[in-house]
């Protein structure tokens, strides 16, 4: 679920509130679950002829039952299950628990490869993985270090690597050749609350659910499949066994029940293997990236220009005096993150060390198109996201800045008196590849 955060440590939190409250969080976060007391007295299949219930004449009962021994307890599904669980194993960190997938094998080397979500090992120094041999008895398991190939924490994803290559490795589904589709089985198999392998059966209930988990917009396919805390990285199935998704978060609230995520098995594959294809890379530290992606390494919040505000006070303004009137569209700068094209330039941290004293806005990029530098303001039809979907590693471009300055008195909104004077500067960044994990 969440680690501590999203099942999902979603955890991100979207809240309906009308009579009940709806989120979702990431598949670490241990929400707590109904428990049997146990009192001690528990009854075994023995007794004595002294608790037989009697008559009213004080005779015992003779009643006849009847027992049959079936012929197969076995059913398709069992036997599917019984060829897909070793596929799954049990994740355990330093900073938390949760499940994974063998993903294949490493070649040319006595290695495998384990697919997860990202927010199960984010923050790990230390990644331990137990191979499930398909039994309950914990003496015998086999326990591995595992390393870090790559992870994406936009995707939810990871890859780790693993020695050995004795493993019982997941078959991926072909969507191009059969499209997951609505009400078809799903088999849920993972390590709910860290209490080991467990399996659980449903339908997938959607396919393409575009969600909002840890401000990121994820599409994901949606399961009535049960899956709890510990669940995330583990295995969604189909009712042959192929891999349909990874679990990585559900719905949560006082009327939600039955709604489980996972990322799609034709995102897996294709981020999976841009991280093994990327590891190794000694300029980020061996570690894998989806390439080509680029992340500009400053939290912002979306502001219009009728109204903005930030954690310190609310703002009004409504007047060109102080604000470009170019565009409605400001990106407000919280924080500076860890990666990203801004947080590996040591220059441009410097400019950006005021965040906490003032209000920064971005109001326009000046970017490199067709050979021009061509300079716009963003509004709805031009968001930072979409100029960042569109860029290139290496661009150089200009950010074009606001900072608040002063306060100016005068009255906007009847209630609201004050009003502030920005200054307007630049910053020019070079565009890095992002990679998660890397600080440059």
């Amino acid at each position: 679920m969440n680690k501590n955060r999203k099942i999902f440590s979603i955890i991100f939190i979207v809240v309906l509130v009308l009579a009940c409250t709806l989120s979702l969080t990431a598949c670490l976060t241990f929400e707590p679950l109904d428990e049997i007391e146990d009192d001690g007295n528990i009854s075994n299949s023995n007794t004595d002829n002294s608790n037989i219930p009697t008559d009213n004449n004080g005779n015992s009962y003779d009643v006849t039952t009847q027992v049959g021994t079936p012929s197969n307890t076995a059913t398709s599904l069992t036997e599917v299950v019984s060829a897909i669980q070793k596929s799954v194993v049990i994740i355990n960190t330093d900073v938390g628990a949760g499940s994974g997938v063998i993903y294949g094998k490493v070649n040319g080397e006595n290695a495998s490869m384990i697919v997860t979500c990202c927010h199960v090992i984010d923050g790990a120094s230390q990644i331990k993985v137990t191979i499930n041999d398909g039994d309950t008895d914990s003496e015998n398991d086999v326990i591995l270090d595992a390393t870090l190939v790559g992870m994406d924490d936009e995707s939810d994803l990871a890859v780790l690597k693993i020695s050995g290559t004795d493993y019982n490795y997941v078959e991926l589904r072909n969507t191009e050749e059969a499209p997951i589709i609505l009400a078809e089985q799903a088999i849920a198999i993972g390590n709910p609350l860290g209490a080991g392998i467990s399996v659980t059966v449903g339908h997938i209930s959607g396919i393409s659910k575009t969600i909002n988990m840890d401000g990121f917009k994820m599409t994901l396919l949606q399961t009535d499949a049960a899956v709890n805390s510990g669940n995330s990285g583990g295995a969604l199935f189909d009712a042959e066994g192929y891999l349909i998704g990874i679990v990585n978060a559900k719905s949560i609230g006082e009327s939600v029940e039955g709604m489980g995520y996972a990322i799609p098995v034709y995102d897996v594959i294709n981020i999976c293997n841009s991280f093994i294809k990327t590891t190794g890379n000694a300029r980020y530290n061996g570690l894998g990236y989806i390439e080509g992606k680029i992340r500009l390494g400053v939290s912002v919040l979306t502001c219009e220009r009728a109204y903005l505000s930030n954690s310190k006070n609310t703002i009004y303004i409504n007047n060109s005096q102080y604000l470009p009137a170019n565009n409605n569209l400001y990106y407000c700068v919280s924080s500076i993150n860890e990666y990203g094209s801004v947080a590996i330039s040591d220059t441009n941290k410097q400019i950006y060390a005021s965040t906490t004293a003032n209000l920064l806005f971005i109001t326009a990029v000046t970017y490199p198109e067709n050979g021009q530098n061509v300079k716009k303001y963003f509004n709805s039809d031009f968001e930072l996201t979409n100029f960042l979907k569109n860029a290139n590693v290496g661009d150089n471009v200009t950010l074009h800045m606001l900072e608040q300055v002063e306060t100016v008195s005068g009255s906007i909104f009847t209630g609201y008196t004050s009003t502030y004077a920005y200054r307007e500067f630049n910053v020019n960044v070079t565009l890095q590849q992002y990679v998660y994990g890397y600080k440059g």
